[in-house]
């Protein structure tokens, strides 16, 4: 599954942004590759993606009166995360594309 045009953000010229992507509980998109997509009309410029991150993660946690925790399974959630560097010369408006893998 392909996706596009996921959030607006920019960046300065060098600067590096952690975005992530999810989806509704349990939100598990099996592996995907996300991208970075400069918008039309920006200066020429390079996005570079890196340190690509899958993370689970539970919406409910738990404490009992022994001191011992735990998480609801039920709650399960994934959220995908990617490094976004930009390394042209100028600041650029970009979005997030991507599908699996």
């Amino acid at each position: 599954m392909a996706w596009r045009n996921v959030g607006r953000f920019y960046l300065a010229a060098g600067r590096s942004v952690n975005c992530w992507v999810s989806w509704n509980a349990p939100g598990d998109q099996g592996p995907q590759w996300i991208m970075a997509h400069a918008a039309r009309g920006q200066e020429p410029t390079k996005l570079a993606v890196s340190g690509h991150a899958k993370k689970l993660d539970y919406g409910i946690g738990w404490v009992r009166s022994d001191g011992s925790s735990g998480w609801d399974h039920d709650s399960i959630y994934y959220t995908y995360w990617v490094k976004v560097t930009n390394e042209g010369t100028r600041g650029v408006t970009f979005s997030l594309e991507g599908g699996g893998v």
